[in-house]
């Protein structure tokens, strides 16, 4: 029997809607590879199998609330899945190859720069 994950029941399903994966920019910058939020909310994971969908509608509400400030600083990255998609990855090394092709869309939101410096990261983490 096989294991049915929840993100690719969401994939094949979300074809007319924008979705979403969101990196924790602090751990990415420190452990040297993309941290993403995963899927049932508990830490973050290298693996984008294991990372959480978000809807278009989530992320803007998420961005736009006053109850989620770490949202409205460098803390967080959200990139659309289909940027992600076409490294044909599950784990994607931040490194200047990737880094530079991720963060040049203009789909970002969030910490747009994928940057932190030393004191950012220290502050965030």
């Amino acid at each position: 029997m096989e294991y049915l994950h929840p993100n690719k029941y969401i994939l094949n399903n979300i074809s007319t809607k924008k979705a979403y994966l969101v990196v924790n920019i602090p751990r990415t910058i420190e452990e040297r590879v993309f941290k993403w939020w995963q899927y049932k909310s508990a830490g973050y994971i290298n693996d984008i199998r294991e990372a959480k969908i978000f809807l278009e509608e989530e992320i803007d509400s998420f961005f736009n609330k006053s109850d989620y400030p770490e949202w409205e600083n460098k803390k967080f990255a959200a990139i659309p899945i289909e940027i992600i998609k076409k490294y044909d990855l599950n784990v994607i090394p931040f490194i200047g190859e990737y880094v530079e092709k991720i963060k040049n869309h203009k789909e970002i939101i969030g910490n747009k720069r994928l940057y932190l410096n030393s004191e950012e990261i220290k502050y965030y983490s």
